[in-house]
């Protein structure tokens, strides 16, 4: 039986850019599962709020399936509160 291989991209993704678009394609390509993992940096001010940032991304990619990526990526960010 062959061993899934998971990858995590965690960054602020403030503000996204085509560099980390082009990185999740790439990414959902290579491995089985990829995990976007959108964090807040309390060391920024930030452009977007968390929000934002998730609904962003989540428009961007759908979570399984779509056609030209891997087998699936996800998008995650802590609890909303902002």
């Amino acid at each position: 039986m062959a061993q899934r291989v998971v990858a995590v991209y965690p960054g602020s993704f403030d503000p996204l850019t085509n560099g980390h678009l082009d990185l999740i394609e790439r990414g959902s390509k290579i491995f089985d599962q990829l995990i976007v993992a959108i964090l807040r940096n309390p060391e920024k001010d930030p452009l977007f709020s968390l929000r934002e940032r998730v609904e962003m991304l989540g428009g961007t990619f759908q979570y399984e399936g779509q056609e030209g990526l891997g087998t699936r990526a996800i998008i995650e960010a802590p609890i909303l509160h902002d």
